[in-house]
């Protein structure tokens, strides 16, 4: 039942493809944008806090120059709470502060699905460039479940996209479903590790999802990524874009910025990045598996000759890995007590500053 509700919303999506990639107005090359939470507007009242918080953005020193919202922007994908939800944003677009969605989980439990917000936002996934950075925002809803899917049509789509972009340009990604965070068997998006290859050769320098009880924030192939917070509290967070970093801070309503992360995002200053895969014979039967890990690319500031490498089986304890003579750490472990179906392997390399970078493996 859940794979064809999965195939229904592939064939709907197929549908509703998105236009290419668009370019917001040129700007300078420092900017700010805003990323909301959970709204949950409902049919009436502000019950959310959303004009208060959009009259705080408009008359700030410096205003953003878009806004997005990862999510649960409505209570139940009501038409009523839509045209709410628009009313109550109108200080962000009649300033001509442009405002951008993703569908959560909200917007899809109505009988309507994901047509209510099509109507109102154009586009169940888009990219769009900002100064030097490449957008992504993902549908990773499934209509009528509240679990996430990201459909095969959505994933070419996505291939296309980042195919036209640079490997040094940075990309922002925004989804409502978490990531990366949860074991196995919990994880949100039921195909998440098809997502991890296709961004993998990216320079992706920050996520941001909208689901609600996700933990403050956390790394998902060495890129940090933040559940954005409830806006019912007056809270958001504010991004500063320069040439050289993006600037992560939480705000809330009239309080001061708490900065949570400064993130490189120029070519030359990118940190280590972690690469991992299988290096394993191709056989039709595999009583082992070998993980590979290093770092591609290396900074500069990193030195292998200090570095230690592990990795684990599902939620079991780390064991020590070996780096070759061609700078890769591997290890090989058996798989005969393993129950058959799907399993994660997480390796991690700690690099010479005392950093941590993982990455997951699913066999």
């Amino acid at each position: 039942m859940r794979r064809t509700l999965g195939l229904c919303a592939m064939l709907l999506c197929f549908a509703l493809r998105p236009a290419p990639a668009q370019r917001v107005a040129p700007a300078g090359a420092n900017f700010r944008f805003l990323v909301l939470g959970p709204v949950r507007q409902a049919e009436m009242g502000d019950a959310a806090g959303l004009t208060a918080l959009a009259a705080e953005a408009v008359h700030a020193p410096e205003r953003p120059r878009f806004v997005i919202a990862v999510g649960d922007l409505t209570g139940s994908g009501r038409a009523s709470q839509y045209a709410r939800f628009r009313e109550q944003a109108l200080g962000f677009t009649d300033s001509g502060i442009a405002l951008y969605a993703v569908p959560g989980h909200n917007e899809v439990t109505a009988d309507e699905g994901k047509e209510g917000f099509v109507q109102n936002f154009g586009r169940l996934y888009q990219s769009f460039d900002a100064g030097a950075i490449h957008f992504v925002l993902l549908d990773s809803t499934v209509a009528l479940q509240p679990w996430g899917h990201l459909d095969r049509a959505q994933l070419e789509w996505l291939k296309g996209d980042l195919k036209r972009v640079k490997p040094d340009i940075p990309v922002v990604l925004f989804l409502y479903y978490t990531i990366g965070q949860e074991t196995l068997p919990l994880r949100p998006i039921d195909n998440e590790f098809d997502l991890q290859p296709i961004l993998r050769e990216h320079n992706v320098a920050a996520i941001f999802t909208g689901q609600a009880e996700a933990a403050a924030s956390s790394k998902t192939q060495g890129v940090t990524t933040f559940p954005a917070p409830d806006v019912a509290l007056g809270a958001r967070y504010q991004v500063d874009v320069t040439p050289l970093l993006l600037t992560v801070s939480r705000i809330r309503r009239n309080g001061p910025a708490e900065i949570l992360a400064s993130i490189p995002i120029t070519g030359k200053a990118r940190p280590s990045r972690v690469r991992a895969g299988w290096d394993d014979p191709d056989v039709p039967f595999l009583a082992r598996r070998r993980p590979a890990i290093t770092l591609e690319p290396r900074a500069v500031e990193d030195n292998p000759d200090q570095e230690k490498a592990e990795y684990r089986v599902d939620d079991g304890p780390f064991h020590p890995m070996t780096r070759d003579k061609r700078d890769i750490w591997r290890v090989e472990f058996p798989t005969g007590k393993l129950p058959i179906g799907m399993h994660s392997a997480d390796v991690r390399i700690f690099t010479s500053q005392g950093v941590e970078l993982g990455d997951e493996l699913i066999f």
